[in-house]
């Protein structure tokens, strides 16, 4: 939960988004953004997270279907994401 609040408190105090909701699943957590802006919500993000020393298999993914094979890293060398069973190309990078 602290990772949550960390971001949450840095999103709305910058006024570029929020946490809506997070959870764990059997193998990866996630924490649901509502952000207004993506790149500066995401120096934000990162900022945070950074801090937080997540690990470098951490991603911006969206929930939106025209961006749904996007995906931004936390860190510089953060690999691709494993793809969505339903997914046939890869992702890109953005």
């Amino acid at each position: 939960m602290a990772v949550e609040d960390a971001l949450d408190e840095a999103l709305v105090g910058s006024q570029l988004g929020a946490v809506i909701s997070g959870g764990t699943g059997r193998i990866y957590s996630y924490i649901d953004l509502a952000l207004a802006e993506v790149r500066p919500a995401m120096a934000v993000i990162r900022d945070v997270l950074r801090k937080g020393n997540i690990p470098v298999r951490t991603w911006l993914l969206f929930h939106d279907g025209r961006w749904r094979n996007e995906w931004l890293g936390v860190w510089e060398d953060t690999p691709a994401p494993p793809p969505w069973p339903e997914q046939h190309a890869s992702s890109t990078r953005r």
